[in-house]
């Protein structure tokens, strides 16, 4: 069986549809929450008390490592 003749198979379509819902939705809902964080943090940076300074800090090292993990990861694995 082919890929085309799969999707012609009955409750594939809606069923995708539906996949294709939840990640609208939860790519929705990190960018709702991701906004208000970054900008709270950036602001926070801008403060000029060393202890929030150091702390958002680490945050952001923290987040950023996490982040780039991934792709680091993979660039070692292809030399």
């Amino acid at each position: 069986m082919s890929g085309a003749e799969i999707l012609l198979e009955p409750g594939v379509i809606p069923r995708l549809l539906q996949g294709l819902w939840v990640t609208v939705w939860i790519a929705g809902v990190s960018v709702a929450l991701s906004v208000p964080v970054g900008l709270i943090v950036g602001w926070l940076m801008t403060m000029k008390n060393p202890v929030v300074r150091v702390l958002t800090r680490i945050y952001l090292d923290f987040i950023l490592e996490e982040s780039l993990t991934p792709a680091v990861r993979d660039l070692n694995l292809q030399n």
